[in-house]
């Protein structure tokens, strides 16, 4: 159960421990955060549910791709939960909520609506996943209503790609029902 940021804190170290397994949590108070959970070494694997929560995020960070309150994934089922505030990022696939998927996992997001502020310097900005690849996405009763900014200075303008859903598919499989 996640009522502060200590907790958060303590989610974050569990993740970063769990060696390929699911970790379960349930959001029991709105809170803010500037620290992501995950990585690309450690992707999240289990279900987090908001409980109805808002997670407020500060994410800033000029080196990393894939920043998002959840960096990267695995099999994972993401619920009943509020994304405010903003993710600044310098490299590619920023995101509200997924920065990318490791392998090729089963992504199920609920009920959640981010409203954030979402920037890249590079491209592939997303309000809900950044990078998608080769993942089976489902996603129901879920909005974006955020903003999606990306200079993408180093590539160029035509290469700037973004979405207010998936910043860059790839071959995996989507299913969307209600989503705005």
């Amino acid at each position: 159960m996640i009522n502060n940021v200590s907790d958060w804190n303590h989610f974050r170290e569990l993740v970063a421990n769990a060696d390929g397994k699911d970790v379960d949590a349930i959001l029991m108070a709105d809170i803010s955060v500037t620290d992501p959970v995950a990585s690309e070494a450690s992707p999240y694997r289990g279900t987090f549910d908001g409980n109805g929560h808002t997670l407020d995020v500060n994410l800033w960070d000029p080196f990393y791709y894939g920043l998002a309150p959840f960096r990267f994934v695995g099999d994972v089922t993401i619920k009943n939960l509020r994304v405010t505030g903003k993710v600044i990022a310098g490299k590619e696939h920023a995101s509200g909520l997924i920065g990318g998927r490791i392998g090729t996992p089963e992504i199920h997001i609920e009920k959640v609506w981010v409203s954030a502020y979402v920037s890249t310097a590079d491209r592939y900005v997303a309000g809900i996943i950044g990078h998608a690849g080769a993942a089976n996405v489902y996603v129901s009763d879920t909005r974006f209503d955020g903003e999606l900014v990306t200079s993408a200075d180093s590539w160029g303008a035509q290469n700037s790609y973004g979405g207010a859903i998936i910043g860059w598919g790839g071959e995996g499989g989507w299913t969307f029902h209600r989503v705005y």
